[in-house]
Order: structure tokens, then sequence, then C-alpha cells
């Protein structure tokens, strides 16, 4: 088994149609679909995919009147984050890509599993014997 990528949107917009005003200050959510590719079905993966100048201004500025726990050291943790220099949906889709070819052998279980150290995986936290 191996996992493939199936479909990949930002903003649930075809990345490729998406043009953003500046494309060195953008941030978006890609949701990436992936799955085994020896049967249908997929599960969802995200990040936030942005450019440093977007992250330095938006996550990094202390502003006052809008604190979270974000800005209020003027720090951050990087999980589930993918940080490029300019928007380009190619290299975009190549990155995720390649991290599939690293991380995404073997049973599809495990394989979901290391995905998730660097995307959002819509089962992360799940249990079945929290039922």
């Amino acid at each position: 088994m191996r996992a493939v990528l199936k479909d990949l949107n930002i903003y649930d917009t075809d990345m490729n149609s998406l043009i953003p005003e500046d494309s060195q200050n953008f941030a978006g959510i890609v949701e990436a679909e992936i799955g085994p590719d020896d049967r249908a079905g997929s599960e969802r993966f995200s990040a936030m995919v942005c450019t440093p100048i977007w992250f330095a201004e938006n996550v990094l500025t202390l502003k006052k009147q809008d604190l979270t726990h974000e800005t209020f050291y003027e720090t951050a943790f990087g999980t589930h984050y993918l940080f490029v220099l300019e928007y380009d949906a190619a290299t975009i889709r190549q990155t995720i890509e390649r991290l599939i070819n690293i991380d995404g052998h073997g049973e599809w279980s495990k394989a979901a599993k290391r995905l998730s150290r660097h995307m959002a995986w819509e089962y992360d936290d799940y249990d079945p014997s929290d039922k």
C-alpha cells in the first residue's frame, strides 16, 4: 500500500485558480485528501500554509487590541504549518506529495499517523474506546 494525494484545495478553492493579492504575504488552510492507492476513499489532512512575512505580521506581532494565546508572548509553536516564501500552487502540491512519498508507505493507519506529524489529520485524537 502506498498513500496518494487524491485532492488538494485551499479554502475550498481550486489552488490553481487562487490568485492572492500579495503572493509573498499570504496565508490559507490547505486541505489534502490522502488515501491508500489500493482502494477508494481518502481522509482529510490540513495545515496552515503561509509566508514568513504573513506569519510575522499576523502571529508574532503583538497587537494589544487582539491578544491571543499566539500573540501574547510574541512566540508561536509551528505544528501543522507549511511555510512557503511565496504562494505557488505547484510548489505547495509538490511539497505535500514529497511528504506523502516519505511518510506514506506501509499499513494505512501507520502511514496516516506519520503524516499527522506534519498535517492535522481528521482522526488525530480519535479513540474508538471513547464511545
